[in-house]
């Protein structure tokens, strides 16, 4: 009886108004027949919007009539809706179809879909430079090692961080499916540069740089050293310095650098 109770919405308001007849609060109406029902049964705003509508004098049960063709799958809807724009906010589908939003959260719920963000990539790459990349990473691993090279591997990079986070739109995608990617956007707000070095253990050393500095060979080195003030492993007797093909890691000053200064037994730079 319970279960047939909770979809006939006819009988669930004519328990309301009996209550609202009865001169009980909707907080106590809605208490007593989640009780006796169910929890999940429904929604106090319901009991609220009903108990607002008979203390206005309007008894009637039915719902009101509504404009515009009628909605006889209201799922079918939300899927067009989600095709057209993969990331729309809830409230925003509730609006664009002239639905309740607690109605499209539920069905988008009940479809199995979850909100998740996409992937965040720098740069949304050709097949071509996947195939590279690829083909790179894998004539790596199938080098023959004489020694546990990956420990020793020191790295850094310099990054923006920008004053203002642009926020992220989680996708409602299906269980087990995912989100398609997002392309970090070219934005150029107030910012502030972090030069970081890390190894497979953690962060070495990490600076804010100075506003209007600029990564040239004489700043490099200097990152280079203060890195090397900071390192502290034990059972090492080197590092290999791995950084990328910019022109201050790559300067002849950089590289006469880790040539001359660094030959102690902790700090030796290849």
């Amino acid at each position: 009886m319970a279960e047939s109770l909770k979809k006939d919405h006819h009988a669930l308001r004519a328990c309301f108004l009996y209550e609202f007849l009865q001169k009980n609060s909707a907080a106590e109406t809605h208490r007593k027949i989640c009780h006796v029902i169910g929890d999940d049964t429904l929604h106090y705003e319901t009991v609220k919007f009903w108990f607002k509508r008979f203390k206005e004098g309007n008894y009637n049960l039915e719902d009101n009539a509504r404009t515009g063709r009628p909605r006889l799958n209201v799922e079918v809807d939300i899927e067009e809706e989600l095709e057209k724009e993969p990331k729309p906010s809830v409230r925003e589908v509730a609006s664009s179809l002239g639905l309740n939003k607690d109605t499209v959260h539920r069905r988008l719920r009940q479809s199995g879909r979850v909100p998740k963000f996409g992937q965040l990539l720098p740069h949304d790459l050709t097949v071509d430079q996947k195939n590279l990349r690829c083909d790179l990473a894998l004539s790596l691993i199938s080098r023959k090692r004489n020694f546990d090279w990956i420990s020793k591997i020191v790295t850094g990079d310099e990054k923006w961080c920008f004053l203002v986070n642009h926020n992220r739109k989680r996708q409602w995608v299906k269980i087990g499916e995912a989100a398609k990617i997002d392309i970090k956007p070219e934005i150029h707000e107030k910012k502030v540069m972090l030069s970081i070095w890390w190894d497979q253990q953690g962060i070495i050393y990490r600076q804010l740089l100075p506003d209007h500095t600029t990564i040239n060979a004489d700043v490099y080195c200097s990152q280079i050293q203060k890195m090397a003030e900071q390192y502290h492993r034990p059972k090492c007797d080197r590092i290999l310095l791995l950084h990328d093909n910019a022109r201050p890691h790559t300067a002849l000053k950089t590289r006469k650098n880790c040539r001359t200064r660094y030959r102690s037994p902790t700090t030796s730079a290849v």
